[in-house]
């Protein structure tokens, strides 16, 4: 049977998609995902149970017409109550639910039908539930997102091209387009993906009272915040005493006041020293960054796990749904660095690609594993990073 694939049964190859799709324009592909492997995803009920928990990330958006005919949305945020759900009123409302995969490791399992994904950029798996004609307003997104229809029926509009300089609402807190002219729509079944590259407007409505749509979400760092990421961790290496050294005045007839081109090469000359970085210096930075980098802006308190040892992993290891993983193979043969939440782990090749591309060590690779791995893992074990089985 063929691994699970999103490109498998929807017509169109993964060559195709990256050469004319990836990060260029949207684009539907259906019966992506088999009717059989939906059955395990979270329904209506599991979602509301979800928000009710205190750090779980969730919101409600309730659809209201208002007389000129326009929509007005109101957001309340989680935790909701039982009592909340049967207080809820006729007009049309949407449950956005984040993180479900941390919350509910075994729906990592979704990601195996994107492998073109890099799992470091990985961001989360939201869940929205909606009564027929629930929204949440025409929008974009800083991020690539594949819109899974894991139950009922959703209809999207949307544009053909990303435009992040799209003008806002001033009225909302959801940053709604303030003039979303699509110039496409599809309605999506179960099963159906609508891939969005970052920043295209996009428009969903749900049809029924059954519509549940999945968003597998990337979220690539900026420019800006690799630079100020860099540039922050450097500055704190650098002692006090290295300071900006401008060339003195040649003479008493100089205009002391002047900053001069020979004070702008000095400084190009500062800067370019600090940027030149062999790949290993980068690689090693970019793997620190890259695995603390969705924490540096949201905060989630993981459930508390109990500690276990090596020995009472009776089935294997497998990392924290919390935890973000990544890996470098080195020069020499068989070594890898693992990076784990901003850390830098020197470890095994095999070791390292199991944690991070497998998610798992299984009972017979723990068996085998020479004292440094054996170390890193019980590192891992200790502050909550990995997990027995």
């Amino acid at each position: 049977m063929n691994k699970p694939d999103i490109f498998n049964q929807s017509g169109l190859s993964r060559e195709e998609f990256l050469r004319d799709y990836w990060q260029k324009k949207p684009v539907v592909l259906r019966r992506a995902v088999r009717q059989s492997d939906l059955a395990f995803l979270p329904d209506k009920n599991d979602l509301q149970k979800l928000a009710e928990h205190e750090d779980v990330q969730s919101r409600l958006v309730i659809t209201e017409p208002t007389a000129t005919g326009k929509t007005r949305y109101q957001v309340e945020y989680g935790p909701f109550s039982a009592e909340d759900w049967r207080h809820l009123s006729s007009v049309p409302w949407t449950l956005l639910v984040s993180d479900v995969e941390k919350w509910q490791p075994s729906h990592r399992r979704l990601l195996n039908y994107f492998p073109i994904i890099r799992r470091w950029l990985f961001d989360d798996l939201m869940f929205s539930y909606a009564t027929c004609g629930g929204s949440v307003g025409a929008h974009t997104d800083h991020y690539d997102v594949f819109l899974l229809q894991t139950a009922g029926t959703r209809q999207w509009s949307y544009g053909q091209h990303p435009d992040p300089d799209a003008p806002l609402q001033t009225s909302s807190e959801l940053k709604l387009l303030r003039d979303f002219q699509p110039e496409n729509t599809a309605v999506l079944t179960a099963g159906d993906i609508l891939y969005l590259p970052a920043e295209v407007p996009h428009h969903g409505i749900a049809l029924d009272d059954e519509c549940i749509t999945c968003s597998v979400g990337l979220r690539a760092p900026a420019e800006s915040e690799l630079l100020s990421g860099y540039f922050e961790d450097l500055a704190a290496t650098l002692p006090e005493h290295r300071r900006f050294s401008p060339t003195p005045q040649e003479s008493a007839t100089s205009h002391p006041g002047e900053i001069t081109s020979e004070d702008v090469q000095q400084l190009r000359m500062t800067l370019e020293r600090h940027l030149a970085l062999d790949d290993t210096q980068l690689a090693n930075w970019l793997g620190r960054f890259i695995t603390q980098y969705r924490n540096l802006f949201f905060e989630i308190t993981p459930p508390e796990s109990t500690t276990a040892s090596l020995e009472q992993a009776r089935h294997g290891i497998q990392p924290d749904p919390f935890s973000r993983m990544a890996w470098r193979q080195l020069k020499n043969d068989g070594e890898a660095e693992l990076f784990v939440n901003g850390q830098v782990y020197s470890c095994s090749h095999t070791l390292a690609q199991a944690l991070c591309d497998e998610q798992r060590v299984n009972r017979d690779h723990l068996l085998s594993l020479d004292s440094r791995d054996r170390q890193v893992l019980e590192q891992l074990l200790e502050s909550g990073e990995i997990q027995a089985k």
